[in-house]
């Protein structure tokens, strides 16, 4: 899934990493640990994507989406506003947050899929 178009979408891809956050989780296979990442890539906070990808306990990735930077870190004309040192943290809180509340989200979805189909 990409909300980007596809021409800043290839342009982004190869940049910068200005920010990266990953969790190990148990997902694909119990007692195995996924690596559940996003970073947040762009020669600058305008113009950026969050690249969120799941890759298996194998390394085979299983999952990756692309999203506009702004839809998760915010307008760039509020953070623009702010000093460095602020704008930094609030980015990586809203990254980590965003990693943090899309793992759950996959996990709790994949639990409840089973009892859905079951009805």
């Amino acid at each position: 899934m990409c909300s980007c178009d596809d021409e800043s979408l290839e342009t982004e891809l190869h940049t910068d990493i200005l920010y990266q956050k990953k969790y190990d989780l148990t997902y694909s296979k119990p007692l195995k640990f996924d690596t559940f990442s996003a970073e947040l890539k762009g020669e600058d906070l305008n113009s950026s994507i969050i690249h969120f990808k799941i890759t298996r306990y194998d390394g085979v990735v299983i999952y990756e989406e692309y999203l506009d930077g702004e839809t998760v870190i915010g307008d760039d004309e509020d953070l623009d506003t702010l000093e460095i040192d602020t704008r930094e943290k609030l980015v990586h809180s809203r990254v980590d947050n965003y990693l943090q509340d899309k793992a759950e989200l996959i996990i709790i979805l994949e639990k409840i899929r089973p009892m859905v189909k079951s009805m």
